[in-house]
């Protein structure tokens, strides 16, 4: 994006192409209306997600937000969480409480392996991307683009098969949520020149809200109302609801670093990708192109030597409970994910600052994760 810093030297492979980032484009348009700091619903994505565009969902060719659960992984657990919060009596404070929760052993354990989040009589209707200007780290161009110009900058050839579980997302506007740590692209076979990134996304996010008398839904397959299993969500004044997607790796801080997967990895400078973080596992989910070098992502090196959140939970950060944890009512700031830690449901699946495992977006791709356009 515009406001990030230039490349420094030339890149052999985006000469190759136009480096004009493809704008945002039909129903999930780019539009510069900023996500609210305390909205009704807000949904949170952590972990190895594909986000794309999809403009001819369903049989009514619906526009939506499509992401790919990457499937093709050892350790990687898919998981749902809604959280409830209830403004107390006194109206200063805000009670949360774990309402629901989701965590099927197998895709095929989804109805039509589908996820479907839908509202009735939405306040902004469809599918939008924030856009900002400056160094807004909402910006959704802070979630990785494969498709854009820092990375392969063309339409990448996909393997559907890695993404066997769907979410649709039919109302919603699109934003990152960024740690203040900085990050740069590699190429993997050389990695002494550094393409810079800034803050990339440690959550993507939506938000959702309804008019007076409508609800967000949650359904399991395409059966609408009458799904084999779906929620319904009210939001009121004193009412809200996180919704929380992730695709990670379940840590147990208890266990030695030995012992943990091989697939969570936890030394963000090591130059064995393996070792580094969980972006080199997309590969898994297109066909690198022809004569194209793999990319990674790496914690930039001055950025080092901060406490990750694996070492908070080491250290033993107390639990708070429900009524009292710390939550700022600004969702974009650092210390509201920091509060998130605070939740042993959540801290177990959020990965650390400086590995982070974060969602990509196929950004030249308009029918799903699957599509090859």
């Amino acid at each position: 994006m515009s406001s990030l810093p230039e490349q420094q030297q030339p890149d052999v492979q985006q000469q190759q192409s136009s480096t004009q980032e493809p704008p945002l484009s039909g129903s999930g348009a780019a539009v510069n209306l900023a996500p609210s700091d305390f909205p009704d619903f807000l949904l949170l994505f952590h972990g190895l997600l594909c986000f794309a565009r999809n403009n001819n969902y369903g049989p009514d060719k619906e526009h939506v937000c499509e992401v790919g659960v990457h499937t093709k992984t050892s350790d990687h657990e898919f998981n749902l969480l809604v959280f409830e919060l209830q403004q107390t009596d006194g109206g200063d404070e805000w009670e949360f409480r774990p309402l629901y929760h989701f965590a099927p052993e197998r895709p095929r354990d989804v109805p039509d392996r589908e996820i479907i989040v839908d509202v009735s009589d939405p306040t902004v209707p469809g599918v939008s991307f924030f856009q900002g200007s400056g160094d807004d780290t909402r910006d959704w161009r802070r979630v990785p683009d494969l498709e854009g110009p820092d990375f392969y900058n063309r339409p990448l050839n996909k393997r559907p098969r890695a993404m066997r579980l769907r979410l649709i997302v039919k109302h919603g506007l699109f934003y990152s949520l960024t740690t203040e740590h900085q990050f740069d692209r590699i190429i993997e076979e050389d990695q002494q020149y550094r393409h810079p990134l800034g803050e990339i996304a440690y959550f993507a996010a939506a938000e959702v809200a309804h008019n007076e008398g409508g609800h967000l839904s949650i359904e399991f397959g395409r059966g609408g109302e009458g799904a084999p299993q779906r929620l319904m969500l009210r939001a009121t004044d004193k009412r809200k609801y996180w919704v929380f997607f992730f695709n990670s790796c379940p840590d147990d801080p208890t266990t030695s670093a030995n012992e943990r997967r091989r697939d969570c990895p936890r030394d963000p400078t090591n130059p064995i990708k393996e070792r580094r973080n969980d972006f080199h596992l997309y590969l898994k989910t297109f066909r690198l192109p022809a004569q194209a070098r793999e990319f990674g992502v790496i914690l930039r090196q001055e950025e080092n030597g901060e406490a990750t959140s694996a070492g908070r939970r080491a250290a033993g950060v107390e639990e708070a409970p429900a009524a009292a944890v710390p939550f700022t009512r600004n969702v974009a700031s650092t210390s509201f994910i920091d509060g998130l830690f605070s939740i042993e449901l959540l801290a177990k699946l959020l990965s650390s600052f400086e590995s982070p495992c974060g969602a990509a977006f196929f950004g030249q791709t308009t029918n799903g994760p699957g599509g090859n356009s």
